[in-house]
C-alpha cells in the first residue's frame, strides 16, 4: 500500500502526478505490471492499495543472494521488456525504472511498480524534459535536461540488467558441482 501525505500534495503538480500514478495503475493492466486493487483517502491521506508481492524487490533480493542464475536473468529481462514495451505501446513512460521498482511475487517472477513519476499521454514524441528518476539509470538526454521519449525507459531497462550480478552458467541453483 503506498501512503501519500494530502498536505504535501499541495502543489497542484504534485497533485497532477498522484491522479497520474492512480489512473495508471488502475486502468494498465499487463502480467507484469503492478495494478491498483484499490484506492481511498482519508481527511489526510491517499490510498493506493496493490497486490502484496512478498518476494520483496530486485534490489533486496541481490543483496541477499548476491548472485543469479542466468535463466533468472533472462526471465526478469524478458518479463520487464514486455512490461515495458505494453507501457510505450499505453502511451506511459516510467521514467523511474530501477532495481527497487521491481518486485517479486511468491514465485519470484519479476513485476514493474511504482508510476509516481510516470508520463501518461505519450503516443508518439513526447519531447518530456522533466529530469526525474534515480541518477544511477537515468538516460544521458534526461541527465541533460534536454527533450526525450520512451526510449529513455530502455536505457534503464539497460542499466538495471548491467548491475545485475554475473549469473551463474549453471541453469540448476540447487546442484553444486564441487
Amino acid at each position: 500500500m503506498k501512503v501519500l501525505l494530502k498536505r504535501k500534495l499541495g502543489e497542484k503538480s504534485r497533485r497532477e502526478m498522484a491522479m497520474v500514478e492512480r489512473e495508471i495503475l488502475r486502468t494498465v493492466r499487463h502480467p507484469f505490471l503492478v495494478s491498483l486493487a484499490c484506492s481511498f483517502q482519508s481527511k489526510t491521506r491517499l490510498y493506493l492499495v496493490t497486490p502484496y508481492f512478498c518476494g520483496g524487490d530486485l534490489d533486496a533480493r541481490l543483496k541477499e543472494r548476491k548472485t543469479l542464475v542466468a535463466g533468472e536473468v533472462r526471465a526478469h529481462i524478458a518479463r520487464l521488456s514486455l512490461a515495458v514495451d505494453f507501457l510505450h505501446r499505453s502511451g506511459v513512460i516510467h521514467r523511474d525504472i530501477k532495481g527497487a521498482n521491481v518486485l517479486l511475487d511468491a514465485g519470484g517472477r519479476a513485476h514493474l511498480a511504482d508510476f509516481g513519476l510516470a508520463k501518461d499521454g505519450t503516443e508518439g514524441p513526447s519531447n518530456a524534459t522533466t529530469q526525474c528518476g534515480t541518477p544511477d539509470y537515468m538516460a544521458p538526454e534526461v541527465l541533460e535536461g534536454r527533450p526525450y521519449e520512451a526510449a529513455a525507459d530502455i536505457f534503464s531497462l539497460g542499466a538495471v540488467l548491467y548491475a545485475l550480478p554475473n549469473p551463474t552458467l549453471n541453469p540448476n541453483p540447487s546442484h553444486n558441482p564441487s
